[in-house]
């Protein structure tokens, strides 16, 4: 896949990162089912891409979005969502090379996906850089646990590197923190292809 213009590009690389976790998901042992839920208003205001259903309900039904909206709204009695895991899906075409993930804080002059996301988890996917199909690394990383990783660190002046540029007026604000990092703090897990096999 060749350089196109940036924004059909960055639709172009997220939906290679969104074919590959759907890929992860069916052939996982703790997915009952999912839900891709990109499209859907309520997710995307929340920065959610994926709902991952890890059981069935008493009655032997499947939960389905609704349930996870429900339970995000406080709807039930329990907010209670031990019957799923939230993904938001990232796909990058520098960080195999930098070795730096990037917790957006502001994006486009808003806050940025990372801050603003009520997902558990990123799956976030290293692409070559001139080979935007080529998978080269695939990472799972426990937001809750990133911010924390970059709060501390902030406060302690060390390990993560504020990033501020103004590209054609587009004000964005990030942290970079280097993934092996965040590997050896428990924060980021390489995931391994399954072989198909």
């Amino acid at each position: 896949m060749r350089r196109e213009s940036n924004f059909k590009n960055d639709i172009n690389i997220g939906k290679i990162g969104e074919q590959d976790f759907e890929k992860f998901l069916s052939s996982s042992s703790k997915c009952e089912h999912f839900e891709n839920v990109t499209e859907d208003a309520f997710f995307q205001l929340l920065d959610i891409d994926y709902i991952q259903f890890t059981k069935l309900k008493e009655d032997g039904t499947q939960y389905t979005s609704e349930d996870v909206k429900d339970a995000l709204l406080g709807h039930k009695k329990t907010t209670e969502r031990d019957f799923c895991n939230l993904y938001e899906v990232k796909t990058d075409t520098r960080s195999e090379k930098t070795r730096n993930v990037v917790y957006e804080l502001i994006s486009h002059d808003k806050t940025g996906c990372a801050a603003a996301t009520r997902a558990d988890y990123f799956y976030y996917v290293f692409t070559d850089e001139y080979n935007f199909g080529e998978i080269k690394e695939r990472w799972l990383i426990d937001i809750k646990k990133w911010r924390r990783l970059i709060r501390e660190n902030a406060e302690k002046g060390q390990d993560v590197r504020l990033h501020n540029f103004d590209r054609t007026k587009d004000h964005v604000l990030n942290f970079l923190i280097n993934i092996e990092y965040m590997k050896e703090n428990g924060v980021a897990i390489k995931i391994q292809p399954r072989s198909n096999g």
